[in-house]
Protein backbone atom coordinates (compact mmCIF):
# COMPACT_ATOMS: atom_id res chain seq x y z
CA UNK A 1 0.00 0.00 0.00
CA UNK A 2 2.87 2.49 -0.35
CA UNK A 3 1.36 3.74 -3.91
CA UNK A 4 -0.03 7.15 -4.27
CA UNK A 5 -3.69 7.51 -2.54
CA UNK A 6 -6.58 8.97 -4.75
CA UNK A 7 -8.42 11.40 -2.54
CA UNK A 8 -11.29 10.74 -0.35
CA UNK A 9 -14.95 11.60 -1.97
CA UNK A 10 -16.77 13.98 0.20
CA UNK A 11 -20.08 15.98 0.49
CA UNK A 12 -20.24 19.65 2.52
CA UNK A 13 -22.88 18.76 5.25
CA UNK A 14 -24.86 22.10 3.71
CA UNK A 15 -24.73 20.24 0.28
CA UNK A 16 -26.02 16.71 1.90
CA UNK A 17 -29.14 15.54 0.63
CA UNK A 18 -30.70 11.69 0.56
CA UNK A 19 -30.17 11.10 -3.03
CA UNK A 20 -26.39 12.00 -3.22
CA UNK A 21 -26.11 10.52 -0.06
CA UNK A 22 -27.40 7.27 -1.58
CA UNK A 23 -25.55 7.55 -4.59
CA UNK A 24 -22.04 7.47 -3.31
CA UNK A 25 -22.61 4.92 -0.73
CA UNK A 26 -24.05 2.28 -3.62
CA UNK A 27 -21.04 3.37 -6.02
CA UNK A 28 -18.08 3.77 -3.53
CA UNK A 29 -19.28 2.38 -0.44
CA UNK A 30 -18.10 5.40 1.39
CA UNK A 31 -18.43 9.60 1.40
CA UNK A 32 -16.88 11.91 3.66
CA UNK A 33 -19.35 13.94 4.71
CA UNK A 34 -17.29 17.62 5.47
CA UNK A 35 -18.31 20.34 8.34
CA UNK A 36 -20.61 18.10 9.86
CA UNK A 37 -20.53 18.59 13.66
CA UNK A 38 -19.38 21.79 15.50
CA UNK A 39 -16.01 21.29 17.72
CA UNK A 40 -18.55 21.80 20.56
CA UNK A 41 -20.30 18.64 19.91
CA UNK A 42 -16.91 17.25 20.22
CA UNK A 43 -14.98 18.66 22.73
CA UNK A 44 -17.06 17.29 25.86
CA UNK A 45 -16.28 13.30 24.97
CA UNK A 46 -12.55 14.54 23.79
CA UNK A 47 -11.71 16.01 26.86
CA UNK A 48 -13.84 13.02 29.00
CA UNK A 49 -11.22 10.48 26.78
CA UNK A 50 -8.60 12.42 27.54
CA UNK A 51 -8.65 12.71 31.45
CA UNK A 52 -8.92 8.79 31.36
CA UNK A 53 -5.70 8.53 29.10
CA UNK A 54 -3.90 10.74 31.54
CA UNK A 55 -4.86 8.93 34.48
CA UNK A 56 -3.73 5.82 32.79
CA UNK A 57 -0.42 7.36 32.01
CA UNK A 58 -0.54 7.06 28.25
CA UNK A 59 -0.18 10.88 28.01
CA UNK A 60 3.02 13.20 28.92
CA UNK A 61 2.22 14.03 32.37
CA UNK A 62 4.27 17.60 31.26
CA UNK A 63 1.81 18.24 28.59
CA UNK A 64 -1.84 19.41 28.36
CA UNK A 65 -4.41 16.22 28.27
CA UNK A 66 -6.04 18.26 25.33
CA UNK A 67 -2.67 18.43 23.51
CA UNK A 68 -2.54 14.27 23.60
CA UNK A 69 0.95 14.27 23.38
CA UNK A 70 1.72 10.09 23.47
CA UNK A 71 3.67 8.65 26.66
CA UNK A 72 6.44 6.43 24.60
CA UNK A 73 6.79 4.63 27.26
CA UNK A 74 3.11 3.37 28.10
CA UNK A 75 2.55 2.32 23.96
CA UNK A 76 0.54 -0.62 24.03
CA UNK A 77 -2.70 -2.51 21.74
CA UNK A 78 -5.63 -3.95 21.86
CA UNK A 79 -4.27 -7.48 22.50
CA UNK A 80 -2.35 -5.95 25.85
CA UNK A 81 -4.11 -6.60 28.86
CA UNK A 82 -3.27 -2.85 29.59
CA UNK A 83 -4.86 -1.54 26.98
CA UNK A 84 -8.07 -3.34 27.41
CA UNK A 85 -8.11 -2.00 30.96
CA UNK A 86 -8.12 1.32 29.49
CA UNK A 87 -10.22 0.96 26.93
CA UNK A 88 -13.14 -0.32 29.24
CA UNK A 89 -12.78 3.06 31.40
CA UNK A 90 -13.31 4.85 27.95
CA UNK A 91 -16.27 2.69 26.96
CA UNK A 92 -18.05 3.19 30.25
CA UNK A 93 -18.17 6.60 30.00
CA UNK A 94 -21.97 8.42 29.39
CA UNK A 95 -20.34 10.41 27.33
CA UNK A 96 -19.31 8.29 24.65
CA UNK A 97 -22.51 6.31 24.42
CA UNK A 98 -24.42 9.44 24.40
CA UNK A 99 -22.73 10.72 21.38
CA UNK A 100 -23.43 8.66 18.53
CA UNK A 101 -27.35 9.52 19.13
CA UNK A 102 -26.42 12.82 18.14
CA UNK A 103 -29.24 14.55 16.53
CA UNK A 104 -27.03 15.76 13.10
CA UNK A 105 -25.66 12.03 13.52
CA UNK A 106 -29.10 10.64 13.35
CA UNK A 107 -30.30 12.83 10.44
CA UNK A 108 -27.71 12.17 8.61
CA UNK A 109 -27.93 7.99 8.86
CA UNK A 110 -31.91 8.43 8.01
CA UNK A 111 -31.13 10.00 5.15
CA UNK A 112 -29.56 6.96 4.23
CA UNK A 113 -31.74 4.18 5.64
CA UNK A 114 -35.06 5.56 6.46
CA UNK A 115 -36.91 6.59 9.70
CA UNK A 116 -36.60 3.46 11.00
CA UNK A 117 -33.02 3.87 12.72
CA UNK A 118 -30.82 1.30 14.61
CA UNK A 119 -27.73 2.70 16.31
CA UNK A 120 -25.72 -0.26 17.90
CA UNK A 121 -24.94 -0.22 21.19
CA UNK A 122 -21.49 -1.30 20.53
CA UNK A 123 -19.39 1.68 19.39
CA UNK A 124 -15.81 1.86 19.55
CA UNK A 125 -12.59 4.16 20.43
CA UNK A 126 -10.01 3.76 18.36
CA UNK A 127 -6.34 4.76 20.94
CA UNK A 128 -3.47 4.97 18.35
CA UNK A 129 0.13 5.56 19.61
CA UNK A 130 2.59 7.25 17.50
CA UNK A 131 5.13 5.40 15.70
CA UNK A 132 3.97 2.16 17.22
CA UNK A 133 3.37 -0.30 14.13
CA UNK A 134 1.89 -3.20 16.97
CA UNK A 135 -1.10 -0.64 17.03
CA UNK A 136 -2.06 -0.36 13.18
CA UNK A 137 -5.00 -1.47 12.11
CA UNK A 138 -4.59 -3.80 9.13
CA UNK A 139 -7.01 -4.03 6.21
CA UNK A 140 -10.47 -5.42 7.77
CA UNK A 141 -14.62 -5.21 6.92
CA UNK A 142 -16.87 -4.17 9.98
CA UNK A 143 -18.91 -6.57 9.54
CA UNK A 144 -16.74 -9.58 9.77
CA UNK A 145 -16.31 -8.81 13.39
CA UNK A 146 -20.00 -7.32 13.89
CA UNK A 147 -22.18 -8.91 11.71
CA UNK A 148 -25.83 -8.78 11.78
CA UNK A 149 -27.64 -7.29 8.49
CA UNK A 150 -24.80 -6.58 5.86
CA UNK A 151 -26.81 -3.14 4.91
CA UNK A 152 -25.49 -1.39 7.77
CA UNK A 153 -23.23 1.30 8.03
CA UNK A 154 -20.30 2.59 10.41
CA UNK A 155 -19.42 6.20 11.28
CA UNK A 156 -15.84 7.18 11.73
CA UNK A 157 -15.73 10.14 13.59
CA UNK A 158 -11.89 11.76 14.78
CA UNK A 159 -12.69 14.23 17.63
CA UNK A 160 -9.80 16.44 16.98
CA UNK A 161 -8.37 17.04 13.57
CA UNK A 162 -6.27 13.62 11.72
CA UNK A 163 -4.20 14.48 8.89
CA UNK A 164 -2.94 12.11 6.96
CA UNK A 165 0.16 11.77 9.40
CA UNK A 166 -1.69 11.35 12.22
CA UNK A 167 -3.20 7.57 10.61
CA UNK A 168 -6.63 8.15 9.57
CA UNK A 169 -9.13 5.42 7.51
CA UNK A 170 -7.93 4.59 4.57
CA UNK A 171 -11.03 3.21 2.39
CA UNK A 172 -10.85 0.73 -0.36
CA UNK A 173 -13.40 2.21 -3.12
CA UNK A 174 -16.14 0.04 -4.13
CA UNK A 175 -14.28 -3.24 -1.90
CA UNK A 176 -18.09 -3.99 -0.68
CA UNK A 177 -19.17 -4.97 -4.15
CA UNK A 178 -17.34 -7.95 -3.53
CA UNK A 179 -19.15 -9.41 -0.38
CA UNK A 180 -17.11 -10.35 2.54
CA UNK A 181 -13.66 -11.46 1.65
CA UNK A 182 -11.21 -13.97 2.99
CA UNK A 183 -9.46 -13.44 6.32
CA UNK A 184 -5.67 -14.76 7.44
CA UNK A 185 -6.87 -17.54 9.73
CA UNK A 186 -8.85 -15.84 13.11
CA UNK A 187 -7.59 -12.85 12.95
CA UNK A 188 -10.04 -11.08 11.33
CA UNK A 189 -7.37 -9.51 8.85
CA UNK A 190 -7.46 -9.29 5.24
CA UNK A 191 -3.67 -10.75 4.18
CA UNK A 192 -2.19 -7.86 2.22
CA UNK A 193 -2.63 -8.09 -1.34
CA UNK A 194 -5.75 -9.94 -1.95
CA UNK A 195 -8.19 -7.27 -0.82
CA UNK A 196 -10.69 -6.85 -3.79
CA UNK A 197 -12.05 -3.29 -4.57
CA UNK A 198 -10.90 -0.24 -6.87
CA UNK A 199 -8.29 2.02 -5.54
CA UNK A 200 -6.91 3.13 -2.01
CA UNK A 201 -8.45 6.10 -0.86
CA UNK A 202 -7.20 8.59 2.12
CA UNK A 203 -6.79 12.18 2.99
CA UNK A 204 -6.95 14.23 6.40
CA UNK A 205 -10.01 13.77 8.30
CA UNK A 206 -10.64 16.54 10.55
CA UNK A 207 -13.03 17.28 13.50
CA UNK A 208 -16.19 17.79 12.87
CA UNK A 209 -16.06 16.02 9.48
CA UNK A 210 -17.68 12.24 9.51
CA UNK A 211 -15.99 9.12 7.26
CA UNK A 212 -19.24 6.66 6.54
CA UNK A 213 -18.67 3.36 4.99
CA UNK A 214 -21.09 0.58 4.51
CA UNK A 215 -19.67 -2.36 6.74
CA UNK A 216 -18.71 -4.64 3.93
CA UNK A 217 -16.11 -1.90 2.53
CA UNK A 218 -12.18 -2.37 3.68
CA UNK A 219 -10.35 -0.31 5.56
CA UNK A 220 -6.89 0.13 7.08
CA UNK A 221 -5.31 2.44 9.24
CA UNK A 222 -1.40 3.63 8.63
CA UNK A 223 0.78 4.47 11.82
CA UNK A 224 0.75 7.80 13.21
CA UNK A 225 3.99 9.20 13.00
CA UNK A 226 4.37 12.31 14.64
CA UNK A 227 3.80 13.04 18.93
CA UNK A 228 0.00 14.10 18.63
CA UNK A 229 -1.40 10.77 19.66
CA UNK A 230 -2.91 8.60 20.54
CA UNK A 231 -5.77 9.54 18.18
CA UNK A 232 -9.54 9.22 19.55
CA UNK A 233 -12.70 8.46 16.87
CA UNK A 234 -16.16 7.03 17.44
CA UNK A 235 -17.69 5.18 14.92
CA UNK A 236 -21.39 4.56 15.70
CA UNK A 237 -23.28 1.36 13.40
CA UNK A 238 -26.51 2.18 12.31
CA UNK A 239 -28.47 -0.20 10.39
CA UNK A 240 -32.74 -0.70 8.99
CA UNK A 241 -34.18 -0.93 12.58
CA UNK A 242 -36.82 -3.75 10.04
CA UNK A 243 -34.17 -5.83 9.42
CA UNK A 244 -32.51 -8.21 11.62
CA UNK A 245 -29.94 -7.99 14.10
CA UNK A 246 -28.16 -10.93 14.99
CA UNK A 247 -25.11 -10.20 16.53
CA UNK A 248 -22.30 -13.35 17.08
CA UNK A 249 -19.40 -13.53 18.79
CA UNK A 250 -16.37 -14.27 16.55
CA UNK A 251 -12.45 -13.91 16.96
CA UNK A 252 -11.35 -10.53 14.75
CA UNK A 253 -9.35 -7.80 14.77
CA UNK A 254 -12.41 -5.63 14.71
CA UNK A 255 -14.45 -6.53 17.45
CA UNK A 256 -14.55 -2.83 16.61
CA UNK A 257 -11.58 -3.62 18.20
Amino acid sequence: MGEPMKPLRQIQAGNLDSASLKQEMEAHGYVVIRGLLASEDLNSLLGDISEVLRDAGWLNPDSNPLERIGNVDAACAYDDPGYKVVRDKVFGLQSFHAFPHHRLLQTVMKLLVGEQLLIHPKSEARLIFPNFERGIVQAHQDHTAVAGDEESFTAWIPLHDCPVAQGPLRILDSSHRFGLQPTAGETGYIPRGTEQGRDWVGGDINAGDVLLFHRAVVVTKRMASNDTAPCHNTPCSPGDALRAILPRRKSSISRRV
